[in-house]
């Protein structure tokens, strides 16, 4: 991502304001300020397309931009901002964006609405994401991760792991470690609020060694400790 954002932000001295194509290219400075986690920076280049297509743009882009800034005020935990974002992002999205911009504000939507413990309409989004025959594999993966995290936040441990080991499965085959390590994390936890603390061991050791993100290795830590107490 950092190589990307310095071809990205070298591409920003090649414009001007006056031309429509720098918004687009806003947008994906966002993105990538998102995924590297420095989410006031994110906001900053995305409310720039924003200010722009809400009075130039078309709604499908507007939407998108929308649905970017649900992305990192989910991040930012403020689930609230992010739901009411992905909401009005949808009302286009459904209709003109494409299956992976819907599945993903689908997925995220879910995800949100599980921290707003808003269950049911988690449910109706993690399903609606899973209904599209073309979902791409990364983002059904996720989805089934969140249906794993929903089931465990109602305390339905068994629903729960068959989601979470779906998704396990399907991030191994798609070789995204980090992904995986932390369902299997997911797992691990789930195993010891079963009380089942030598299984829980056994996942939880499983990824302490394929992660290097400092919250998931925090995490596992925290995780593997309490195992072995109880065990």
């Amino acid at each position: 991502y950092k190589d990307a954002l310095e071809d990205l932000l070298k591409s920003e001295e090649l414009f001007d304001q006056t031309n429509a194509r720098i918004y687009r290219l806003y947008n994906a400075i966002g993105g990538v300020f998102t995924e590297l986690g420095t989410y006031y920076k994110a906001l900053e280049y995305l409310d720039k397309s924003l200010k722009y297509y809400s009075s130039n743009g078309s709604d499908l882009l507007l939407a998108q931009t929308q649905f970017k800034r649900a992305n990192v005020f989910d991040k930012l935990d403020d689930y609230q901002k992010a739901y009411e974002l992905i909401k009005a992002s949808l009302e286009v999205l459904e209709n003109q964006g494409s299956v992976t911009f819907k599945t993903n504000a689908y997925n995220t939507l879910g995800a949100v609405c599980i921290a707003l413990s808003k269950y049911e309409e988690a449910i109706s989004a993690l399903t609606k994401a899973l209904s599209f025959e073309s979902i791409p594999p990364e983002v059904k993966a996720h989805t089934l991760n969140n249906f794993g995290a929903l089931y465990e936040r109602k305390r339905e441990f068994n629903t729960a792991l068959d989601y979470y080991k779906k998704s396990s499965a399907l991030f191994k085959k798609l070789k995204l470690k980090q992904d995986w390590c932390m369902v299997e994390n997911n797992i691990g936890k789930v195993y010891y609020d079963l009380g089942d603390y030598e299984e829980s061991l056994q996942y939880l050791r499983k990824c302490l060694n394929s992660s290097n993100t400092p919250s998931t290795l925090m995490d596992v830590y925290v995780n593997l400790g309490a195992s072995h107490y109880w065990s």
